[in-house]
């Protein structure tokens, strides 16, 4: 058995740039956290008949790989050749389309494993750029390629792609301090709504089409906010949160989560959040705010109305075998 372990991550700066809508034209920079909620995705063989078995929400069992109805598992199996006679299984520390990233990351898991099964190296460069191809070129999924690459470099980690595609990778070097006022102020909570990310970012990616100006106003506060959080400039970087909130809001009405929409509002005019986002494509899963200051006090209004904090810290390192 082949376990692999890659990590959630939450959109620090840039999101949305990612898009080949977008980066094709302008290129990207985004700046994206790898947190220390993970997948995991076991591997092995059958050995006593070829059934190919994938157990997620649900439990799979086929004769040939091309029967799976999971199609991320049935794709990726298939670009290593593997048709059958194999068993998939996997566990999170999250739920899925939570905007935590977790397709991505169980892409990766799952190359990472074949690639130990193959005799390949796990090199998280290639690793990335497989997951990448697979969803976008495979799938035609309407996806970015930050969570593919995060997942597979983990730490704080600075992604530059060009109007090609191909992608530079910069792991920030700041401060333990900073990181650590970075985990304390950026309070995340549950929505408790969950949502199909592919329709959110399909249709973001049909308003970057038809008028990308949104977009690089997106694309400039994300580079100012890295700058912030380079120098250790939080507070700034908490109101850079909210100007990007006010730029994402203009894409539609999926950007957001009407319950959470006029408790942010009064967050922000009475000064207890700097500023926030809903993490991932939009439209629910985690919200995260930036407070400053009163945390626990905080934590209390918001579990009194329903939110619950989940509390985490930076995974310094990306996709790992845990067990082989």
């Amino acid at each position: 058995m082949i376990i692999a372990r890659s990590p959630f991550r939450i959109t620090l700066a840039g999101g949305g740039t990612d898009l080949p809508s977008f980066y094709r034209n302008h290129g990207s920079t985004f700046l994206s956290c790898a947190i220390d909620k993970h997948i995991y995705v076991g591997f092995r063989e059958r050995h006593l008949d070829d059934e190919v078995r994938v157990q997620y929400l649900e439990t799979e069992s086929v004769n040939h790989v091309s029967q799976l109805k999971h199609n991320r598992a049935r794709a990726c199996l298939e670009s290593f050749g593997i048709t059958k006679g194999v068993e998939v299984n996997s566990t999170a520390d999250l739920s899925a389309r939570s905007g935590m990233g977790s397709s991505g990351s169980y892409l990766v898991g799952l190359i990472a494993c074949l690639r130990r099964h193959a005799g390949m190296s796990l090199d998280p460069a290639e690793i990335a750029a497989e997951a990448c191809r697979i969803e976008m070129d495979v799938l035609n999924e309407p996806v970015g390629k930050q969570d593919q690459y995060i997942s597979s470099f983990g730490s704080i980690t600075e992604f530059n792609i060009d109007k090609e595609g191909h992608v530079s990778v910069n792991k920030l070097h700041i401060s333990d301090e900073t990181k650590r006022l970075l985990e304390k102020n950026c309070m995340i909570f549950y929505t408790g709504v969950l949502r199909n990310a592919s329709e959110i970012l399909s249709s973001q990616q049909k308003s970057i089409t038809k008028d990308d100006s949104l977009m690089l106003e997106i694309q400039q506060i994300g580079i100012d906010s890295i700058e912030c959080i380079k120098k250790g400039d939080l507070d700034r970087y908490g109101s850079l949160m909210h100007k990007h909130w006010l730029q994402k809001r203009k894409f539609g009405s999926n950007m957001s989560v009407g319950s959470f929409d006029g408790l942010y509002e009064t967050m922000v005019r009475s000064g207890k959040a700097l500023g926030g986002k809903i993490i991932g494509a939009g439209g629910g899963g985690f919200m995260m705010l930036y407070i400053p200051t009163a945390h626990d006090k905080i934590e209390q209004e918001m579990n009194m109305l329903g939110f619950s904090r989940m509390r985490w810290n930076v995974a310094e390192q990306g996709v790992q075998l845990c067990m082989w």
